[in-house]
């Protein structure tokens, strides 16, 4: 019997399994490891430490910058880095973003094919926006998939009912001391 990693969940474990097999005579072969962790990576962190598994992405320079000296950020990771993203992507459950990163990339947040178009499974959008300024011709707005603004009561009803009218969909939480 062929089989690539071992079960991380206590309940499955080696000996309730495999060595079993092995003592009724059966021959177990472990190879593809490297593979099968990859696909397994976030059924294992959370069967492991009851957590989601929450992977990241950022881009910056050698000096420690977000952005290159024009402010362009699109650009400080490399072609490369964007493919791998994009073949992530379809694999996740949601898009996560802010503000300052809508405002100043204006991303599609989509989970896009080799040529560049978009997957029919798409992840959810999910944008952090304290004060509602997400602009109402922002690229992600126009994509396949759903879109969650997360606002505050500081955003204006109207740009608020707006968004809405784009076909995203918006929480509004009451908003903090420092933004009213």
């Amino acid at each position: 019997m062929h089989f690539a990693i071992t079960d991380p969940n206590p309940d499955f474990s080696r000996e309730n399994g495999l060595n079993e097999l092995e003592a009724a005579g059966i021959q177990i072969v472990e190879e593809g490891s490297d593979g099968a962790e990859e696909l397994y990576e976030a059924f294992a962190k959370h069967i492991t430490t009851g957590t989601p598994f929450v992977p990241t992405k950022y881009a910056m320079t050698l000096d420690g910058k977000i952005a290159t000296h024009t402010g362009d950020s699109k650009w400080v990771k490399g072609h490369e880095a964007r493919r791998y993203v994009q073949g992530k992507a379809p694999s996740l459950r949601c898009h996560f973003s802010w503000r300052q990163h809508k405002l100043s990339d204006d991303p599609y947040l989509t989970a896009r094919d080799d040529d560049g178009s978009p997957l029919e499974r798409q992840p959810l959008r999910v944008v952090l926006d304290s004060v509602c300024s997400t602009p109402l011709n922002s690229a992600m707005l126009g994509q396949p998939g759903s879109t969650l603004i997360a606002t505050t009561e500081a955003g204006p009803d109207a740009r608020i009912l707006a968004l809405e009218q784009t076909g995203a969909e918006l929480v509004v939480l009451p908003a903090g001391e420092d933004q009213e």
